[in-house]
C-alpha cells in the first residue's frame, strides 16, 4: 500500500527479524554488543534506523549525576524551562528515593552500556545504514520539543558528526518519507535560522535565532502560552478558537 513501516524493537534479534522481513526502518538502540554481522544486513536490505538513543543515555546523566553531569542535561538547558513545565522535571535528578529507576541504571552502568552503544553506532554509520534522528519524546526524562535536540546532541556524543546528524534530522527524514524538500522557488518556507556553530556542536542548536513558516518570520513569545498551557489555552484550542 506504499505505507511506511516501523518496527519498534527491544534487542538486536528483533532488530534481525524486522530487516530480514523487510521493515523500512526499525527503531530503538538496544544496549547489549551489536552482532557483527548487522550493519552490513541492515545496509544491504536498505533498513532505516531510528537509535532514540537519549531515552537511556539521558537517563544514565542524570542517575546521581556529578555538577558537571547535572550541567550536561536537559535540566540545565534554557528551552526545557521554556517548553516544560516544572512538575514534569521534580522526578529528576535519579536518586535512591526512586529505589526501581535507581538500581535500574546502575545496573545498565554497571555493564557499560553507553560503550556498547557508542560502538553500534559508529559500526552502522560506518557501514552506510541510513540513521534518522527520532526522539521517542514523552519517555524517561525526554520531553516534547527539547528531546528532538538532545537525541542529535546523544548522536553527538555517541560518535556521529553533526553535518551527518543534521542531514539525519532534516533531509534524510524527508528523503525517508519520500517527500519533496529543497530551498527553491515554489517551495514552502518552513525553516529555522541558526548559529553556523551547529556545525561544530550541534548542542547549539537550541538556540535557536528566528523561526519562520510559511516564509513569514513566527513571533515565538505568544507561542510559549502553548508550550505549557493551563486550562484556558487547551479549551480554546479544543473548541477550535485558536490554533
Amino acid at each position: 500500500m506504499g505505507i511506511k513501516s516501523v518496527v519498534h524493537v527491544g534487542s538486536w534479534d528483533n532488530l534481525r527479524t524486522a530487516t530480514e522481513l523487510g521493515a523500512n526502518a526499525v527503531t530503538h538502540l538496544p544496549w547489549t554488543p551489536m552482532p557483527e554481522d548487522l550493519p552490513a544486513l541492515m545496509q544491504a536490505q536498505q533498513t532505516a534506523f531510528i537509535p532514540t538513543v537519549s531515552v537511556i543515555n539521558e537517563a544514565l546523566l542524570l542517575h546521581e549525576p556529578t555538577p558537571e553531569a547535572l550541567a550536561e542535561s536537559v535540566l540545565a538547558i534554557p528551552m526545557t524551562d521554556a517548553l516544560v513545565k516544572q512538575k514534569l522535571l521534580e522526578d529528576y535528578p535519579v536518586t535512591a528515593e526512586h529505589p526501581r529507576m535507581y538500581e535500574w541504571l546502575a545496573g545498565l552502568k554497571d555493564d557499560k552500556v553507553l560503550d556498547n552503544r557508542r560502538e553500534a553506532i559508529t559500526k552502522l554509520n560506518a557501514a552506510g545504514v541510513t540513521i534518522l534522528v527520532g526522539s521517542d519524546a514523552g519517555n524517561l526524562a525526554v520531553y516534547q520539543g527539547i528531546g528532538f535536540h538532545r537525541e542529535m546532541y546523544f548522536l553527538q556524543a555517541q560518535g556521529m558528526t553533526p553535518w551527518d546528524i543534521l542531514h539525519a534530522g532534516t533531509h534524510g527524514a524527508y528523503e525517508f518519507l519520500e517527500l519533496e524538500w529543497g530551498i527553491s522557488v515554489g517551495q514552502p518556507a518552513h525553516f529555522t535560522l541558526h548559529n553556523p556553530a551547529i556545525f561544530e556542536d550541534v548542542s547549539h542548536t537550541t538556540d535557536v535565532s528566528t523561526v519562520y513558516l510559511h516564509g513569514r518570520e513566527v513571533e515565538r513569545e505568544p507561542l510559549l502560552d502553548f508550550a505549557k498551557p493551563g486550562w484556558f489555552q487547551y479549551m480554546k484550542l479544543f473548541f477550535g478558537f485558536e490554533v
